[in-house]
């Protein structure tokens, strides 16, 4: 038997034995619910990603609405239930230790790329719906909305996908060997694509190492508008409210419009602003280097408040919102003021998710455990980024309901 199986083989078994426990069954080392409980906070579950944690570590570890998805460096993918914590499906897709992105989703799929090779996957069983060969090598994670995949390259070039023809020609035995027909566009830029592709279906934007911002029709390849700025880009675009929130090599955060590209707002941090800029609601959370945490508004780009002890904005419920300090401390700060109210010492969990999607705060120990924790009686998350996609939650009749609080 050849070393990774063994050591898959090896992984799942410790997994099968950690993962999600019994009701009053703990770990060692899982967070004192004395700890969490005096915020208001708890437990809400945790898993245990398939890896060997004596030799493997976590490479990524993204999440959507639905599912939580850890990728080893080993090249494993353990994949959870957002809000059982439930393991979905674990599984190798390609050889070992090969070079791979984050991975991005739709309602429905799951987007990876490892090295030339550009997989579609069921995001909640795991099984590989097609395989693409990339012209170029990616370097920027996918994007994907209901129609269209997106990727940005290397050599500058991004390249438009309709997903449908992926699929006829995967199911007509085309793929990967006629993966050149399956692209809707392509559109060329100077440098190389430094910050993911961002959709909202009808138009898709990105920007280039040079400093360019484009934003372009997802259908017709046609240009929407053009944005320069001084000095390059080398960090994430962030978006929401309407907007999009660039930040430049030359200390700047600009906000465009996303429609028009006309900038409302520069916010001119001092330094390097190196982490992409996260949106709730009407606030823009902004983490120069070294210079604590920034709440902006999206609207004027003023300064709402500023929290030096803060390095990145972690999530947001309704009471607090959620960061780590230098030492990888978690803060509980006030909306109003970024006060702190409270910290919890939980080092050892350094793997973060800055959750913009949901109120649930995920962080993951570098040899796979997860934790997922939550507002005490917080059932039912709280959708940020995509509130349409929040379930439709049974109503009871004003009798039912006094019965149901009697029995409680």
């Amino acid at each position: 038997m050849s070393r990774l199986p063994l050591r898959l083989t090896l992984a799942c078994l410790a997994a099968a034995i950690l993962s999600n426990p019994a009701v009053g069954q703990s770990p060692p080392r899982l967070p004192s619910n004395r700890n969490l409980n005096r915020y208001g906070l708890e437990l809400q579950w945790w898993g245990q990603a398939v890896m060997d944690p004596r030799e493997d570590v976590v490479r990524h570890f993204v999440l959507d609405e639905d599912v939580v998805f850890v990728q080893s460096r080993d090249g494993i993918i353990t994949a959870f239930n957002a809000d059982s914590g439930k393991r979905l499906w674990s599984k190798l897709i390609s050889e070992a230790y090969q070079i791979s992105l984050p991975l991005a989703t739709n309602e429905r799929e799951a987007y990876l790329a490892i090295g030339l090779e550009m997989y579609g996957l069921d995001k909640f069983t795991g099984e590989i719906l097609w395989q693409l060969r990339l012209p170029h090598n990616p370097s920027t994670p996918p994007e994907a909305d209901g129609v269209h995949m997106y990727v940005g390259m290397i050599n500058g070039s991004v390249f438009c996908y309709d997903t449908e023809r992926i699929r006829s020609l995967w199911q007509e035995g085309k793929l990967p060997q006629w993966s050149a027909n399956a692209y809707l566009w392509r559109h060329q830029a100077p440098d190389a694509i430094t910050s993911t592709p961002i959709s909202d279906g009808g138009r898709v934007a990105f920007a280039s190492l040079n400093g360019t911002v484009y934003s372009l029709s997802a259908e017709q390849h046609a240009l929407n508008f053009q944005f320069e700025t001084d000095e390059p880009i080398g960090t994430a675009i962030g978006r929401g409210a309407g907007a999009l929130f660039v930040p430049s090599s030359d200390t700047r955060l600009y906000c465009l419009n996303a429609e028009t590209g006309v900038r409302r707002w520069t916010f001119t941090a001092g330094v390097p602003i190196r982490s992409q800029p996260r949106v709730i609601g009407n606030n823009v959370y902004v983490s120069p280097h070294n210079d604590g945490l920034y709440c902006l508004s999206a609207n004027s780009g003023s300064i709402k408040w500023h929290q030096p002890q803060a390095t990145i904005f972690l999530a947001a419920t309704d009471r607090y919102l959620f960061a780590a300090d230098p030492l990888n401390n978690i803060l509980l700060l006030s909306h109003e003021d970024g006060g702190v109210i409270g910290q919890t010492p939980l080092r050892r969990y350094s793997e973060y998710v800055q959750n913009e999607r949901t109120d649930r705060l995920f962080l993951a120990s570098p040899d796979g455990q997860i934790l997922c924790i939550r507002e005490r009686g917080q059932e039912f998350p709280q959708y940020h980024k995509y509130p349409e996609r929040r379930p439709i939650l049974p109503e009871l009749a004003a009798d039912e309901s006094a019965d149901a609080h009697a029995v409680e």
